[in-house]
């Protein structure tokens, strides 16, 4: 192999195995975060999907309640008050009320006009979670309606149920715009009753289509829609579609409702960034390997040059004498090669003057003297060198803390999404708004002068975080905490009417993140603000834009 051959191959392997090497390490560190990510996208969106689902039954539960009240008002004739609750049928705050007896048999609905209703009895099981928890979901009947039904009482004298309809499917629109916003192209939602009946899809199913090939295959429901509590924290799984392809998908359920949300893309879209990631690290590794070897074929130039072209010159000198002279370029060893080369044939060519001129001398004396005359002659000859509304907020920050070493991604996500999940539940029973989750971070929002409904929040956040760790702790491999941060102070608020968002920025949030990063593993720790407001009896805590106070 010529040398510059071996000079450019010498540098390829030198350069491009530690270009290649650093871009396997760059793409496996993002491939774990992006199908973290990938996977808490996924749950996201269907506790989205569910709380939506939750809101349209909660909605009818308060006209329920409220039909209630009115049938309560004594004062006004049984007439009068069923007038009202025509009017409030007609206003379409519900579509009818159903009164039952307290056997649960149908007795009576009220209407604005003289539609059809469902005329079925209630079923025990609706009743018996009417009278546990305050309201009852009944099953799917053909036509798609779910009967919801809250007892009626007056004192203390059970009159029966009061009931209407709500029909899942009219949320279709919003399970589309979910699936399209967060998911991407081949993004689906869709929802199953407790005994596998499909309730609504972002996309067009065909008629009978089971559940083989979507995000409920393998799941096991019972008749009444029992038993599906152990998915209220969601899983992540994957599937084969009824059409061959592999798709990740997030379920989730909802105990009080007995439905499950599934949300579903096609595996390719969801690691897409993993892809482009692997793309690119292959064009590093590319480029390094152009780069490596366009470098190495000018150094191997500068080397290899001046050594052709003292070859060239050594041939020469072969084939004309030993008058050739090699140019010298450069400096370094291969100058001073040509050098000792030059400074050779120099010499060479000297000796051969010489043995010439001896040669010669040589044949004009032996004509005229001895032998002798004549070596004694040539004897002495011889000798002879990259709309908002100022308003008071208080803003809580709550991170979760995980245990050095390895993790299993599975049950991390597991464990996360269930910690979401209280959190979220949280946060609305203390009248807050989950604004984002980042990562494994979650901010609320406290809108108004509500330091104390923040700071009960964050003390319950750290009890979540502590019951989930006691659940998940020996799959982590180590215990898992939260630490919370919670401060209050003016805040750019911002509004989205038509998703019921709410969302918040400006230095307060950075404020709010400085705290919790300061607090410890269990700990809460409260600017002076919310102190003030909230705690009075808080510790003083060292820490950098401070003053701080830390909850005992």
């Amino acid at each position: 192999m010529r040398i510059l051959d071996k000079a450019i191959m010498s540098h390829l392997l030198v350069a491009v195995p530690p270009a290649v090497l650093l871009g396997w390490m760059v793409a496996s560190i993002n491939e774990g975060a992006l199908r973290y990510e990938a996977q808490l996208l996924h749950l996201s969106t269907a506790e989205r999907m569910k709380e939506a689902l939750a809101d349209q039954t909660r909605d009818a539960v308060d006209q329920l309640l409220h039909a209630e009240r009115i049938l309560a008002i004594e004062a006004l004739p049984l007439s009068d008050r069923q007038d009202l609750l025509r009017a409030m049928v007609a206003s379409g705050g519900l579509p009818h009320v159903l009164v039952y007896r307290p056997d649960g048999a149908f007795d009576a609905a009220i209407r604005a006009k003289d539609d059809e209703v469902p005329r079925a009895d209630l079923p025990e099981a609706t009743r018996a979670r009417a009278d546990e928890r305050g309201f009852g979901v009944g099953p799917v009947d053909d036509a798609g309606l779910v009967a919801v039904a809250v007892p009626w009482t007056l004192g203390e004298t059970r009159l029966g149920y009061l009931g209407t309809t709500v029909e899942p499917a009219s949320l279709a629109a919003e399970a589309s715009a979910l699936a399209t916003t967060y998911l991407g192209e081949g993004g689906r939602v869709e929802v199953i009753d407790g005994r596998g009946r499909r309730l609504l899809a972002s996309h067009d199913v065909h008629e009978g289509e089971g559940l083989g090939g979507t995000p409920f295959e393998g799941l096991t429901f019972s008749g009444d829609g029992q038993g599906l509590g152990a998915l209220a924290a969601g899983i992540s799984k994957r599937f084969v579609d009824a059409a061959g392809e592999e798709r990740l998908a997030a379920v989730v359920s909802d105990p009080d409702l007995g439905w499950v949300v599934g949300t579903s893309r096609p595996v390719k879209v969801a690691f897409e960034s993993i892809d482009r990631v692997h793309q690119r690290v292959g064009l590093m590794a590319l480029a390094a390997a152009l780069a490596a070897g366009l470098v190495g074929l000018l150094l191997a130039r500068q080397i290899s040059s001046p050594i052709q072209a003292l070859s060239a010159a050594v041939r020469r000198a072969a084939q004309a004498g030993f008058s050739a002279v090699a140019p010298g370029r450069g400096g370094g060893e291969v100058a001073e090669l040509t050098e000792s080369f030059n400074a050779a044939v120099s010499e060479l060519d000297r000796y051969r003057t010489q043995l010439r001129q001896t040669t010669q001398l040589r044949l004009r004396l032996s004509r005229m003297v001895s032998s002798a005359a004549v070596h004694e002659a040539l004897a002495s000859a011889d000798e002879a060198l990259g709309e908002v509304e100022e308003q008071q907020v208080t803003l809580l920050y709550a991170d979760i803390i995980l245990p050095a070493g390895g993790l299993d991604t599975e049950h991390l996500v597991t464990a996360l999404s269930e910690f979401f999940g209280a959190a979220h539940a949280t946060m609305r029973r203390h009248k807050g708004a989950v604004d984002r989750f980042s990562g494994d971070a979650v901010m609320g929002i406290f809108v108004g002068p509500a330091p104390r409904d923040a700071v009960a929040a964050a003390r319950e956040l750290v009890a979540d975080a502590a019951a989930v760790s006691e659940r998940w702790q020996a799959h982590l491999g180590g215990a898992i905490a939260a630490s919370v941060g919670v401060v209050t102070g003016p805040g750019r608020l911002q509004r989205t009417p038509e998703r019921g968002e709410l969302s918040v920025s400006g230095p307060l949030v950075e404020r709010s993140a400085a705290a919790q990063g300061l607090a410890e593993a269990g700990q809460v720790l409260l600017d002076e603000a919310t102190r003030g407001a909230a705690a009075p009896d808080a510790a003083p805590h060292d820490g950098e834009g401070g003053p701080w106070f830390a909850l005992g």
